[in-house]
Formats: structure tokens, C-alpha cells, sequence
């Protein structure tokens, strides 16, 4: 597996916050599925990575060999905090993470890593946020899980700050998402 970096994580916001403060390199996402482990973090910049960003790891479940290393990153953009799921075939991922770029601001994204992602997830915003933490704390109650109704799409949760940086104005979000491809699925069991 390729080096990665953890130490003193830092971003600075627009409004003076570091909402990487208290990022460290703890697995937050992990899975097994379709005969492989798989494992996410938040890895510090450095090297050929200009920005913090999602260190991946999958292995085989039978023979604890890697597969691969699909990281998430970008030159330039940070993404911290990641949660993934499988769907209930073992493909694809359903995957949460923050991300931040030219508002240097935490945003919550959503996205599916599968045989249509080119390499990198294709990640959608779920809400932009408007200002950093005032107490510099961030990265808490971020989950992706299956949809338990139709096992194909995926149910996220994450916030953002609106309007202000105290805790008053942090802004819950919940998001289902998939492919289209499934959505026959999600029609049938919610015309129940």
C-alpha cells in the first residue's frame, strides 16, 4: 500500500475556521462485499496530493492481496470524513464525504462509485455550505447505508452551516440516492 500522510491537518476558511482541526487518519468508511474488504480515510496532503483527500483501499477477502487503491482526490478540491456501503449485489458504492474547493467552506456530497464512474466517483452536491465552524469542530454524524426497501440505492446523512458558523446553524441533511438505472426498483416500492 502507498504511503499517506496524517499529522497537522489544516484548511483555512474563508471566515478564519479550520474545519480540519481535529481530522486525523481513523478508518471512517469500511466494507466487505463481493469478496472484498474495502477501507476509506482521510489522508493529509502531500506528495503528488496538494490537498487532504480519501485514501481507498480494497483487498481480496480470500487471499488478503490489494486490488487497488482507488483514492478520491483532487488538485483542486479537499475531501475529508468519507462513508461508503455497498448495494445488496456488492456493487456499486454508495459513498459520502465533505468536500471543499473555491468556497474553502465543508460541502456534504453524495456519489456512486461503479462500472460508470471514470476512475473517481461522480460526486453531487447535497448542500453547499455557507460558513465554517466557529469552534473549529466538524466531521461528526456523517453515515451512507443501503436503502433497506429496495437494497439498490442508498440513504446519506450529513450537514452544513447556513447563514452562521455557532451550532444553531447547522443544517441536518438526508439524502436517497442511486443510479437511474434502479430506479424501477425504487418506484415499485414506493407505490406501496
Amino acid at each position: 500500500m502507498s504511503q499517506w500522510n496524517s499529522g497537522d491537518y489544516q484548511l483555512a476558511g474563508l471566515d478564519g475556521t479550520n474545519w480540519l482541526s481535529r481530522t486525523d487518519d481513523r478508518i471512517t468508511g469500511a466494507w466487505v462485499a463481493d469478496g472484498e474488504f474495502g477501507f476509506m480515510w482521510t489522508s493529509n496532503a502531500g506528495g503528488q496530493r496538494p490537498n487532504p483527500y480519501v485514501k481507498v483501499a480494497r483487498i481480496t477477502e480470500d487471499s488478503m492481496t490489494q486490488i487497488d487503491e482507488p483514492d478520491i482526490w483532487s488538485q483542486n478540491a479537499t475531501f475529508t470524513y468519507p462513508e461508503a456501503c455497498p448495494n445488496n449485489r456488492g456493487r456499486p458504492m454508495g459513498i459520502t464525504p465533505f468536500y471543499s474547493a473555491s468556497n474553502p467552506l465543508q460541502n456534504h456530497v453524495i456519489g456512486v462509485r461503479d462500472d460508470y464512474s471514470n476512475g473517481q466517483s461522480d460526486l453531487q452536491f447535497s448542500k453547499i455550505g455557507t460558513n465554517g465552524p466557529r469552534d473549529d469542530k466538524w466531521g461528526d454524524y456523517l453515515s451512507c447505508r443501503r436503502h433497506s426497501s429496495d437494497g439498490l440505492t442508498w440513504i446519506a446523512s450529513g450537514f452544513t452551516l447556513q447563514g452562521g458558523s455557532p451550532r444553531r446553524d447547522v443544517e441536518p441533511r438526508v439524502v436517497h440516492f442511486g443510479r437511474q438505472r434502479y430506479r424501477r426498483a425504487v418506484d415499485r416500492w414506493s407505490q406501496r
